[in-house]
């Protein structure tokens, strides 16, 4: 998988590469980053409204940071290299999440754009989900919006046949929005699909929790506590404490129940 800007950095020493081709490759560059500008307003839109009635999404507070991607594949394009690209950039934009859940979130992605990938010639896919993970001591949503295109267009297939734009925006979690059985309902279910064994999992969900313990319950000050409520403050505090549970028979149990629950839900 090659970025844009490399190939037509290149096409000045690249035999039999003519004008016409260069100039359709700079024209198809800045179609995709059209796309990706695009898609990172598209995203920053859909957050204003999370945590709505009209988008029960889970809710965030601030961005953070975005990241974008603009590549091409050719017929030698491996498969690895789609799944290093993927790890690469998610170990770029979540610096402090353990490499366990850049894996499992890897495929999941690599998932979608396999599935976005696979446009017939001439015909174009794109596809918006969000994923839930823990970054150092903080909760953050990570939200992609990728798009492809195959290109028909013969005398670039060499160098160019399909064209992948994906548009990543990180951002802080509301957790004054979000009570924490919702976000271990999301959290938990989005780590199923990850595959993780039972032990993994419990352990990203008491990591989970005392993170969100940290932000929300044992260091709330007054201030805090005020625009809350008490009520609110010390039901966060008293919330069950995940620390507590053990992977027993019936722990398992519940896995598989949240496992058949989580096909075909949260995230896509």
């Amino acid at each position: 998988m090659s970025v844009v800007r490399d190939i037509i950095a290149k096409a000045d020493s690249t035999p039999g590469m003519t004008a016409e081709i260069k100039e359709t490759l700079n024209l198809l560059y800045e179609l995709s980053k059209q796309k990706a500008d695009s898609f990172e307003n598209q995203i920053m839109t859909s957050l204003r409204t999370a945590g709505t009635v009209e988008n029960q999404t889970v809710p965030t507070k601030f961005k953070i940071g975005s990241h974008q991607e603009i590549r091409v594949t050719t017929q030698n394009t491996p498969n690895g290299d789609i799944i290093k690209g993927i790890g690469g950039a998610l170990k770029t934009i979540l610096t402090g999440t353990k490499d366990n859940v850049i894996d499992g979130l890897t495929d999941l992605i690599n998932s979608s754009l396999t599935v976005i990938l696979g446009a017939e010639e001439g015909k174009e896919r794109m596809e918006h989900s969000y994923y839930i993970a823990t970054d150092g001591m903080s909760i953050v949503r990570l939200d992609l919006m990728c798009w492809s295109r195959h290109i028909s267009a013969a005398g670039i297939k060499k160098y160019a046949e399909k064209s992948l734009v994906c548009t990543a925006v990180k951002s802080s979690v509301d957790l004054e929005k979000l009570d924490f059985n919702t976000f271990l309902s999301a959290y938990n279910a989005q780590l199923v699909r990850c595959k993780f064994k039972d032990e993994q999992l419990l352990e990203e969900l008491q990591n989970a929790r005392k993170i969100y313990d940290y932000l929300c319950g044992k260091t709330m000050d007054k201030a805090v506590r005020a625009s809350i409520g008490m009520d609110s403050a010390n039901r966060i505090e008293n919330s069950i404490k995940l620390d507590k549970i053990k992977p027993d028979k019936n722990f398992k149990n519940s896995i598989q129940s949240v496992q058949t629950q989580a096909k075909g839900a949260w995230p896509k």
